[in-house]
């Protein structure tokens, strides 16, 4: 190569990563202690074309690669004790990223019963197989040993048969290992249940994606910390129901994720927690998802809520629903709830349209910045309070780009289905026995702005 390189003769770019799918369907999926899954990045130095005055050159250059994919997933479940690799490459230049992992423990058409085993007598066998998956997430801070101690290689190996009532939806996986092995990205899904055990305190470069119907502490002592450029929690459609009859439970745990923008997607509750907080210096908006039914009287069937307990507390440059979302943040079940809404930074040109959020709690202080152009703004609860600095906006300002339309104009769309509209009711609702409105708080119901879809 360096006889090449001399040359300006040893070009060409250096590969990712690559790629590892693992779908173990309705069976187990088990990586043993010793494994290593390696989709790490690579780096060299090639001849990079420069231009000059006249012509090119070619300039040996240093040159890294991002990490890989590593996609697993099983319903019945996981044992995972391997470990992975994933970091980039570490030649000079712009840093390539960490590699993605992508772990979903669910039943590929979100099945409760896909062996069909409704018409078999009640007893444990049938409990496991049809109840619900539970991912419990940990972090270690010694060498991690096994997590099933007692499933031995040579057991299953023989062809002994897993005992689905012990082993049947459950998967334990330590964080550790995925910070440890460099990836840039999770995507992390249980189909009905996500718990968090002990102190969880990591996080990744670039995306964060946490997707179950329930996130729930392991017990009173849990403390999660998560971070990154970009988060997403919530239920995306992984289960059909609507989930606003789940329980949020009450608890003294505690739960926050940090990013530059974060997500709240479909119904979804958070349980055992004493207090939630989602922190992010841009905005933290606020998802629907086609569910089975309304999450409040006269609501849609596009809707999302999140569900809890405790004190919620939501520190933004603007709090916002996203085009068409009808979402419900609901602490109502606890007496003693409060959410609270802080400035965290200026926010940028809000692009969604004809949303509603509506926050009910027994305290609500809303100190910050909450908008929703062309569409509504709840909140309800026994004491509500917008502060002086508070700024609370139904107006659209300038262009907002809604929907495409098709045959020069007949037809539009949004999404993948078609709707006849007519201009919403723009509104700030206060519904409490006790409301404050603090001299210099802002509410902005003044008309103005474009919406416009586009066709091509």
């Amino acid at each position: 190569p360096e006889a090449l390189r001399a040359q300006g003769l040893y070009r060409g770019s250096v590969l990712g990563g690559g790629r590892v799918d693992i779908d173990a369907g309705l069976g187990y999926l088990i990586t043993r202690e010793g494994s290593v899954i390696d989709v790490g990045g690579a780096s060299d130095v090639v001849n990079v074309a420069t231009a000059l005055g006249r012509g090119v050159a070619y300039t040996a250059t240093a040159e890294s690669s991002g990490g890989g994919t590593v996609k697993l997933a099983a319903r019945d479940g996981l044992f995972l004790d391997g470990s992975y690799r994933a970091m980039a490459g570490t030649s000079g230049g712009a840093s390539a990223p960490g590699g993605t992992l992508s772990l979903r423990f669910a039943d590929a058409k979100a099945s409760t019963d896909p062996w069909g085993v409704d018409t078999f007598p009640a007893g444990p066998l049938k409990a496991a197989l049809t109840g619900g998956r539970q991912l419990t997430l940990f972090q270690t801070s010694a060498a991690p040993g096994a997590l099933w101690p007692g499933l031995t290689e040579s057991d299953y190996l023989a062809g002994a048969v897993i005992d689905p009532v012990q082993y049947n939806g459950k998967a334990r996986f330590d964080l550790a290992r995925l910070t440890a092995a460099g990836f840039g990205s999770w995507y992390l899904a249980s189909q009905d249940e996500m718990r968090f055990e002990g102190t969880v305190n990591t996080g990744v470069t670039n995306q964060l994606r946490l997707e179950s119907q329930r996130f729930s502490a392991a017990s009173n002592s849990a403390s999660v910390a998560l971070a990154a450029a970009a988060a997403q929690i919530g239920n995306f459609g992984i289960t059909q129901a609507n989930l606003s009859s789940t329980p949020a439970g009450l608890g003294t745990a505690n739960f926050s994720v940090t990013a530059r923008d974060i997500g709240l997607v479909g119904n979804f509750s958070l349980s055992g927690f004493a207090t939630s907080e989602f922190v992010s210096s841009g905005d933290i908006h606020f998802d629907s998802m086609t569910a089975g039914s309304a999450n409040r009287a006269g609501g849609g069937s596009y809707n999302g809520m999140l569900k809890g307990s405790g004190e919620v507390t939501f520190k933004a440059a603007r709090l916002a629903p996203a085009t068409f979302s009808d979402f419900v943040v609901d602490l109502s079940a606890d007496p003693d709830s409060r959410v609270t809404i802080t400035q965290n930074g200026t926010p940028g040109p809000l692009l969604s349209a004809a949303g509603r959020i509506e926050f009910k709690a027994d305290t609500i202080d809303h100190e910050g910045t909450v908008a929703a152009p062309l569409g509504e703004i709840v909140f309800a609860g026994d004491t509500v309070t917008l502060g002086a600095s508070s700024k609370t906006s139904v107006a659209a300002n300038g262009l907002i780009p809604l929907g495409i339309t098709d045959q020069s104009g007949r037809i539009w769309n949004y999404l993948s289905g078609s709707y006849t509209v007519s201009a919403p009711e723009k509104a700030i609702r206060i519904n409490a026995a006790n409301s404050e409105v603090k001299s210099g708080a802002t509410l902005d119901l003044s008309g103005g702005g474009d919406a416009y879809a586009w066709e091509f």
